[in-house]
């Protein structure tokens, strides 16, 4: 009986030994290596993560060669105070001014009989993926002219921005055409974005132009902010002086990089392929999308992430009053966040919402959105933008919103029948 048992555990363990075995040949066959050794298996990429030098010179040479085109391939262009910015020169989606819509300029000062509404936000308010006239902010336009409103909308969103480009933008750009509503779509991965320095976060590491961007800190003698990188490194200065992410100007600040170092190491059991690939599906990934959405790291109101984001938005509050405008946080919920209320949870970052509406006016555009029967309908699958309909809802209830509660709207009623919009709900 103890002989059986001996031989079954044996022909067990060689069994294991042999599915390991074939397991770590198989990873190596489709695993891809790069010139910078960086090795991903079906689009994750493995650890340690090395500095992709080699790939981002080709990213940088073409960015060179094209960003002056007409109209270019290049959607963002390197700018000195946002870091990065809309290319004037890709002139099928952006106007000569570097507003998303290639068919309209704007005048500094709106005319007397409009309403100039401006947007500020990253690529979930710029949303064109589907064309400029799929956009929500276009849509919004057409909404309110359909409802009787002479009204115009300005769209400033910026793929990439975290809430402190967003904010800057408003005081290097948006405030000098004097707007007489400003729109801040609150994403809540932009709150991770204020914790960057560089851009290794999608663009980064497997190609993309490393742009650097200004990092907002608090300074802990007078609860003030301090600017950090500004104005910003030109990309091609930055890249062509670096070897390694320790050479990267200003690091130590960049949370992205230095929450665990670990993932650069080159740890024994890291030769094995089967374990790194373990390892890459269990463990947090910090170069992709979902790393944004760790809780205690970017929510919390006790830590920098969440602080620095009440602070910018209070800023850009005052600033946008100060001009005689009136400034909204309207909520683009993510998917995760439309999954969450379903549940009857609340959203992960309620309370950083509920200090925001202390002192500015929040859309809460997720409340109805969360009552729709299929959410996943509102986003492009596997990426998590708004999809056509995702867009036509946020313009309609944001249309509803203003249309019920800016009295400013009723001084631009139009001599036309106004038409109710149809409800998706």
């Amino acid at each position: 009986m103890r002989r059986v048992v001996v031989h079954n555990i044996a022909l067990l363990s060689i069994t294991i030994a042999i599915i390991l075995i074939l397991g770590e040949i198989a990873l190596r066959v489709i695993s891809h290596t790069n010139e910078d050794d960086n090795t991903l298996i079906r689009g994750k990429m493995l650890k340690p993560y090395n500095f992709p030098l080699h790939i981002s010179r080709k990213s940088m040479d073409f960015y060179l060669n094209n960003v002056d085109k007409k109209p270019s391939k290049v959607q963002y262009v390197y700018d000195k105070f946002l870091g990065w910015n809309s290319n004037p020169n890709m002139t099928d989606t952006y106007n000569e001014q570097g507003i998303l819509g290639p068919n309209k300029l704007f005048t500094v000062k709106p005319e007397d009989d409009i309403l100039r509404i401006a947007l500020f936000g990253d690529s979930m308010t710029r949303s064109s993926g589907r064309g400029f006239d799929k956009s929500w902010g276009y849509l919004l336009e057409k909404n309110l002219i359909e409802l009787g409103y002479n009204v115009e909308v300005m769209n400033f969103g910026v793929g990439g921005y975290g809430i402190d480009q967003i904010y800057l933008r408003w005081e290097i750009e948006g405030k000098k055409y004097s707007p007489h509503i400003v729109i801040f779509g609150f994403y809540s991965v932009d709150i991770a974005r204020c914790l960057e320095v560089h851009k290794l976060k999608n663009w980064g590491l497997t190609g993309g132009i490393l742009f650097s961007k200004p990092r907002f800190l608090i300074e802990s003698n007078n609860d003030t902010l301090k600017t950090i990188n500004y104005p910003t490194i030109p990309p091609d200065k930055l890249l062509y002086n670096t070897k390694s992410f320790d050479d990267l100007p200003y690091i130590q600040y960049d949370t992205i990089y230095t929450e665990d170092k670990d993932d650069y190491k080159k740890y024994f059991w890291r030769k094995s392929y089967l374990l790194r690939f373990i390892e890459a599906n269990l463990a947090n990934n910090r170069f992709t999308q979902t790393s944004y959405n760790k809780d205690s790291q970017y929510y919390d109101t006790e830590k920098e992430g969440a602080q620095l984001a009440l602070k910018i938005v209070e800023l850009f509050q005052h600033s946008v009053q100060e001009k005689n405008a009136s400034f909204f946080t309207m909520i683009i919920p993510g998917m995760i966040d439309l999954l969450h209320l379903k549940d009857s949870k609340p959203l992960r970052y309620v309370n950083l919402i509920d200090m925001i509406e202390k002192f500015s006016p929040v859309i809460h555009a997720e409340k109805k959105m969360k009552d729709y029967e299929d959410i996943k309908e509102f986003y492009i699958p596997n990426d998590g933008h708004f999809s056509s309909l995702g867009n036509e809802i946020i313009a309609q209830i944001l249309s509803e919103y203003l249309a019920e509660n800016f009295n400013q709207l009723r001084d631009r009623k139009m001599g036309v029948s106004a038409q109710p919009i149809p409800s998706r709900f």
